[in-house]
């Protein structure tokens, strides 16, 4: 997945702004492209998995898109989990609802949450 260099400034003006100012550098377009890719990538597993969406720091998951195609990568083998205890701990992100806060099911909010990108508003 690749980032439009002219994306990025999108992104950084409005994070210096909450920063208290600075000027651009190149750590602070990395940190904007890693946003815009796993905005994209959210994006994306949810147009082909749906599901609930969760609040997150960083942005709105796709909690439910994830969890499919992780099982569906899991089936054929293309990840495995070294061990026991780090199985549970990754499944119990993507199966217990009570450490979630999610978009109301059907609500404007998670309808409009991937429709368009933050950094074009």
């Amino acid at each position: 997945m690749t980032v439009s260099p002219r994306i990025v400034p999108l992104v950084i003006v409005p994070l210096l702004t909450a920063c208290g100012g600075g000027s651009p550098v190149p750590e602070r377009e990395e940190i904007a492209g890693s946003f815009i890719r796993q905005w994209k990538l959210n994006k994306a597993l949810y147009e082909q998995y749906g599901g609930r969406i969760i609040f997150q720091q960083g942005g709105p998951e796709p909690l439910d898109a994830y969890r499919r195609f992780l099982e569906d990568s899991r089936a054929p083998g293309d990840f495995t989990i070294a061990t026991a205890p780090l199985e549970t701990e990754l499944w119990r992100h993507y199966c217990d609802d009570s450490i979630h806060s999610f978009y109301p099911p059907g609500s404007p909010e998670e309808k409009e949450v991937f429709a368009a990108p933050p950094w074009a508003s």
